[in-house]
């Protein structure tokens, strides 16, 4: 099954039906919830840069409610999505493969663009995202799909999304989630931007993925839109401070997993979650070391440019 398969397109006819006219089922359930805040963990990432991997890995690894392919499917239905993922994908157990972003399977960790767009207005084009009017059109969902997340997750079970528009979204979801813990993914610049300029010539379209509103380069070249995005939403991941935040390297994930996800159970059980690791993990995955080729160079000098009239990546 892929993005093009004869599921994944009856799925979306699915998608596009009225099912929020049920949505008063949920209603008696989340009037009985009593959890005060939010069990929330966020991955922040740029693309291609290992955030479907990570994702895997943490719904691999915790007992937890996730955006599953089948919630996400339910999406208009949020709360009945996510309970019957929870249960039917309480013991999902990934075999790190995904295609594009895309994870096989009913229970496949899913991105959740239609999911985030519908209740946040949190797509991938962060300057269509700060459009006012839309944004007061979605409060009253927002205050919804809140109260739906404080039900699912719980302290030994929290909510784990992995959506990419997360990081052009920063501060809503901060304002609307301030228990949340945030995962942040860095990865090599030049490796992060390799992966996004294959990516792009695959699809052959104009832009890949997230759009910075800074980014104001979709008629340049190659190499100066890559550059701009993963210089630009970088930038963006410098911003996301504080005591609910953990950085993670996408490099340290491939050398060693159980290490990482330890040191994310440590860093979320000490702010009021109770993680508990539940699966074995590889010792080790795959990746490509060697970028010595024109398109890096490429790559390189572009960024460099960048850095010498914005400031450094390290900053």
């Amino acid at each position: 099954m892929n993005r093009s398969s004869f599921i994944v397109k009856v799925a979306r006819i699915i998608q596009k039906a009225p099912l929020s006219i049920l949505r008063f089922l949920e209603w008696p359930f989340l009037f009985f919830c009593k959890n005060k805040k939010e069990n929330l963990i966020i991955l922040i990432a740029p693309p291609r840069s290992g955030s479907t991997l990570t994702y895997q890995l943490l719904c691999h690894s915790f007992n937890s409610y996730y955006l599953s392919n089948l919630s996400h499917l339910l999406y208009k239905l949020p709360l009945l999505g996510g309970g019957l993922s929870g249960y039917l994908c309480k013991n999902y157990d990934s075999d790190f493969n995904s295609e594009q972003g895309f994870v096989k399977g009913v229970c496949g960790p899913a991105e959740g663009l239609h999911f985030w767009t519908y209740w946040f207005n949190c797509g991938l084009n962060e300057a269509e995202n700060n459009n006012e009017s839309s944004n007061k059109a979605k409060v009253k969902y927002s205050l919804y799909i809140k109260s739906v997340i404080k039900a699912l997750g719980k302290p030994e079970k929290p909510f784990i999304t992995g959506y990419l528009g997360h990081l052009v979204c920063i501060d809503r979801l901060k304002e609307n989630f301030p228990s949340a813990i945030f995962v942040k993914i860095y990865r090599d610049p030049i490796a992060n931007g390799l992966s996004v300029l294959n990516s792009k010539r695959k699809s052959n379209t104009n832009w890949f993925s997230v759009l910075p509103q800074e980014c104001n380069v979709t008629d340049s070249n190659e190499y100066v839109q890559v550059a701009s995005q993963i210089f630009w939403l970088n930038k963006k991941m410098n911003n996301i401070k504080g005591d609910r935040v953990i950085s993670i390297k996408y490099e340290d994930i491939c050398e060693n997993p159980r290490k990482v996800i330890n040191d994310i159970a440590q860093f979320c059980n000490t702010r009021g979650l109770h993680l508990e690791v539940k699966s074995e993990l590889p010792d080790s995955f795959t990746r490509k070391k060697n970028f010595e080729n024109e398109d890096a160079k490429s790559l390189s000098g572009e960024l460099k440019k960048l850095e010498s009239q914005y400031g450094s990546l390290n900053n």
